[in-house]
Parts: structure tokens; C-alpha cells; sequence
């Protein structure tokens, strides 16, 4: 369980860091970025904590970008297994 932890753990830190680095863009970029809806890959499934963390995240950003960020859930896609061991 604890691996489970840290695994989510990194997770949120990877979203985060994801979070910043769109809202850095967008500053940068100003109103020209982006020009159409954004897709947020979930390397977990629907339901799961990963993917609430994920669309809270997306309704954060939207506020933020002004565009639509949709979520979409690609089980099995995560790496954080393999970077672990």
C-alpha cells in the first residue's frame, strides 16, 4: 500500500507541475494560446483517485486558459510503475 501511496504521490506532483507549465505558457503566449480545446491524457482509470485529481485539475485550467480541457482516461498508459523500481 505504501508503493500505492508514493506512486499517487507522484502522480499529483507530475499534474502540478503540468499545471504550471500550461499556465506559464499561456502567460507567455498571451491570448493567442491555446486556439482550441486542450485533451488531458489519465494513465488510470475512470472513477479512480488519479482521475478526480485529474478533473479537478481540468476545471482549474479552464478558468485559467478559458478553453475546454477534457479528460481522457488511457488505463495502463502510466510510467510512474516503471520509474519506481
Amino acid at each position: 500500500m505504501e508503493s500505492r501511496g508514493k506512486r499517487l504521490l507522484g502522480i499529483g506532483f507530475t499534474l502540478i507541475f503540468l499545471a504550471a507549465s500550461v499556465t506559464l505558457a499561456a502567460q507567455t503566449k498571451g491570448a493567442e494560446f491555446p486556439t482550441k480545446a486542450v485533451t488531458m491524457l489519465c494513465g488510470s482509470t475512470a472513477g479512480s483517485p488519479v482521475d478526480v485529481m485529474a478533473r479537478e485539475l481540468a476545471r482549474q485550467m479552464e478558468k485559467i486558459l478559458r478553453k475546454p480541457v477534457v479528460v481522457q482516461n488511457k488505463p495502463g498508459g502510466s510510467q510512474a510503475e516503471e520509474l519506481s523500481r
